[in-house]
C-alpha cells in the first residue's frame, strides 16, 4: 500500500478533457464537424475534445432544424371599417423581469 506524506500540502487532481457533445453544448450547439477541424487545425488553444465517444443526436438541433406549416390567416366576422372602431387590447404582468424602463406589464393593442 502506498504511504503519503501528510505535511505536504499540494493536492493531486484527474481531469479528462470534455467530449464532443459538452463542448457542442458549450458552443451555442455549433456543427460536430467544425469543432474537431478547430481542434486539428489548431485555431483555438486550450480546447481539449476527447474523441473516444460518439457524439448523441442533439435533441435541440433536432428541434430547432424542423420545419413548420404556416397558420391560415383566416378572418371570421366582420372587420372594422375605420380606424380605431376595434381594438383589441391584451395586457400581462407582472413579469419577472423588469424591462430597462422599470417596467413590468407589457400592452399589446391591435387595431382590427
Amino acid at each position: 500500500m502506498p504511504s503519503f506524506n501528510g505535511g505536504d500540502d499540494r493536492a493531486l487532481i484527474a481531469s479528462r478533457a470534455p467530449g464532443l457533445e459538452t463542448w457542442h453544448r458549450r458552443l451555442g450547439h455549433t456543427n460536430v464537424r467544425s469543432l474537431v477541424d478547430m481542434v486539428d487545425s489548431h485555431m483555438v488553444s486550450g480546447m481539449h475534445i476527447n474523441l473516444s465517444s460518439e457524439p448523441l443526436k442533439c435533441q435541440s438541433c433536432i428541434l430547432g432544424k424542423q420545419t413548420h406549416n404556416s397558420v391560415l390567416k383566416v378572418h371570421e366576422g366582420v372587420r372594422a371599417e375605420g380606424i380605431l372602431e376595434c381594438v383589441h387590447i391584451d395586457l400581462t404582468g407582472p413579469q419577472a423581469i423588469v424591462s430597462a424602463n422599470g417596467n413590468t406589464y407589457v400592452m399589446n393593442i391591435i387595431d382590427d
